[in-house]
């Protein structure tokens, strides 16, 4: 899926930024002992700055094409 096709899934809740959060942290977990790109994972926060971001999208907050992702 590409960015723009991810924004208009957010847009019409066929994907919450929860979701992809989850997602994203999946495939990091996954990868990070094979390519040992990352210093720090930060679940927790992810997770809370997701559940914001769907909060904002709920309430009809758009900060443009790149909110959530």
């Amino acid at each position: 899926m590409t960015i723009v096709e991810i924004g208009a899934a957010l847009r019409s809740k066929k994907l919450s930024v929860g979701e992809l959060t989850e997602d994203t942290l999946r495939r990091v977990t996954d990868s990070q002992e094979r390519l040992n790109a990352f210093m720090t994972i930060t679940d927790d926060a992810a997770r809370s700055r997701a559940a914001m971001l769907d909060d904002e999208l709920a309430r009809g907050l758009d900060r443009g094409p790149l909110h959530g992702i």
